[in-house]
């Protein structure tokens, strides 16, 4: 009888980075025929918003007391694949990669983090994934159905004339890493965003980003251009490092993103590519010139 193999994750951080993470490990699993069970509970980034007050899916899910109990009778991935302080899409291994992969493939797992197989492994494990195939799991999640209403009533505003944008500032300009999202200045978004219109001038565009001085600035430029989610609430963010509340209003803003014809986005962002990926469309990143 073959034993079954389990991969348990800690997701963190916030709702895109938890999403690829779980995207990526759930394709993992459905290849290497093992069982996912999800660790989803607060941290950096995030609050208090369980799985289940945003989608209705029935996953496997662990509490953190079960999931560090499991942890200390298995191969742990995160001790053995480190981020570079430099540049967090890079990887540092502490031993052969031979090694990790036979630790993944032959036995159960666990990974505490927030990023995914395709970065962390990337010659081996990137040519599974194909972000347009069915089985993806970012387009099998259902959203909770209060949610959905909001998300249905705003994308009445969006029609094919509409290109997504979005721009992230908040804590990612405080933290460590705001060399890389300063990349994507305003400048960078307005001479994007202004030579769209000059190819059609029927355009316009929704915006969703976590800074509310940014969105004024922008609807100021644009004026009748600009789409948001106007019940948005904003939480002034300046410390990554902290709780992140109004994750329902983060969905509704990723949904609507994915909704539009093509995205303009964020250097660095992994809500831009969620975005794009959970829509099927383009993503043009914004760059400073």
């Amino acid at each position: 009888m073959t034993k079954n193999k389990f991969v348990y994750i800690k997701v963190t951080n916030g709702l895109a980075n938890r999403l690829r993470t779980v995207c990526s490990f759930h394709k993992f699993c459905e290849l290497n025929n093992s069982i996912l069970k999800i660790c989803w509970g607060p941290s950096a980034g995030w609050s208090e918003e369980n799985f289940y007050d945003l989608f209705e899916n029935n996953i496997d899910l662990i509490s953190e007391e079960d999931y560090e109990k499991i942890c200390k009778n298995n191969f742990c991935l995160e001790k053995f694949v480190e981020k570079n302080s430099n540049n967090q899409n890079f990887y540092i291994y502490n031993t052969d990669i031979k090694n990790i992969l036979d630790k993944i493939y032959l036995n159960s797992f666990c990974y505490n983090g927030d990023s995914c197989l395709e970065y962390m492994i990337p010659q081996e494990f990137f040519s599974y994934i194909n972000l347009y195939e069915k089985s993806d799991l970012i387009n099998l999640l259902i959203i909770k159905k209060e949610i959905k209403k909001i998300i249905e009533k705003n994308k009445q505003k969006i029609s094919d004339n509409t290109i997504g944008v979005h721009i992230r500032r908040g804590d990612a300009w405080t933290s460590p890493w705001s060399h890389e999202y300063e990349i994507s200045n305003d400048e960078a978004f307005i001479d994007m965003m202004e030579k769209e219109i000059h190819k059609n001038s029927k355009i316009n565009f929704f915006l969703a980003t976590d800074c509310k001085s940014t969105e004024e600035l922008f609807k100021s430029i644009f004026q009748d251009r600009i789409i948001c989610y106007e019940e948005k609430t904003f939480f002034d963010s300046i410390d990554h490092t902290k709780p992140k509340p109004y994750q329902k209003d983060a969905l509704v803003d990723m949904s609507l993103l994915s909704s539009t014809s093509k995205i303009i986005g964020s250097y660095w962002s992994s809500f831009s590519y969620m975005a794009s990926r959970m829509g099927k469309i383009p993503l043009i990143i914004a760059k400073s010139s």
